[in-house]
């Protein structure tokens, strides 16, 4: 990682989405990956969708509850989602 983190973009099931990625290290020499991470999801809207409020991205978005399985299986504790 290197200043920002990484970014990319994702579909799942028909969505397109801006998916972002960054951390904290806790500077462990021995958890090398060890820290805070943050995965980041900003659903693709049009301007006048993002000038009227609508479209936005929601913690019932499917693709959340993807992300939630994937890093619950990659056993990362403490994940939450925050909007």
């Amino acid at each position: 990682m290197e200043d920002f983190g990484w970014a990319n973009r994702a579909e799942y099931q028909g969505i397109s989405y801006l998916m972002c990625v960054a951390g904290n290290s806790e500077e462990d020499s021995g958890r090398l990956n060890y820290g805070e991470w943050h995965v980041m999801l900003e659903r693709d809207r049009t301007l006048m969708q993002k000038i009227l409020g609508k479209n936005k991205t929601t913690a019932q978005d499917p693709i959340v509850g993807k992300v939630m399985d994937v890093l619950q299986a990659a056993e990362f504790v403490d994940v939450e989602v925050e909007l």
